[in-house]
């Protein structure tokens, strides 16, 4: 801003004013993802910048979370707003997602021996949510998704996604 006096014998003098602003209140997250669906071992780590400085963070969260920490862990899956004051009373309002993973689901097909004794069954399954890819170990000791060569039986399978989540 600039200011011009003038007096009577016309004399003038010129000052000028500056008025500074701070930065404008950002918040920016960083994720840590639930490893399986439910888990409830998702994070979110929260970076503040601009405004002034000491900010102070108030979490609302599912199922009555609450915080008041700039990085929240132990979360479950849900909607998670945050509301941040800056030492001058500015408040900004976000909204982060915890997802839930898809819970990792197959369909079965079995084709029984032809002959009493043979070894001529298969199991097959197609797998699906999860995070591919998967390993799928058999009690039988085989390995994969579809084993054949078996005999009449039960078998019971255990199919694990690359996070290590498990059906």
């Amino acid at each position: 801003y600039t200011l011009q006096v003038t007096d009577n014998n016309s004399c003038v003098e010129t000052s000028i004013f500056t008025i500074n602003e701070p930065d404008e209140l950002l918040a920016t997250f960083v994720i840590t993802p639930l490893t399986c669906n439910g888990a409830g071992d998702a994070a979110i780590d929260l970076t503040l910048t601009g405004g002034s400085p000491l900010y102070t963070t108030n979490w609302v969260g599912p199922n009555g979370f609450t915080g008041s920490a700039e990085d929240i862990s132990g979360l479950e899956p849900g909607f998670y707003d945050l509301t941040v004051t800056d030492s001058n009373g500015c408040q900004i309002f976000e909204s982060v997602e915890i997802e839930d993973p898809d819970v990792i689901a197959f369909t079965v097909t079995t084709t029984d021996p032809l002959c009493n004794g043979d070894l001529t069954g298969e199991i097959s399954l197609v797998v699906s949510g999860g995070v591919p890819p998967y390993t799928v170990n058999w009690d039988s000791g085989d390995v994969g998704e579809t084993i054949s060569g078996l005999p009449a039986g039960n078998y019971i399978g255990t199919i694990e996604d690359s996070t290590g989540c498990i059906a």
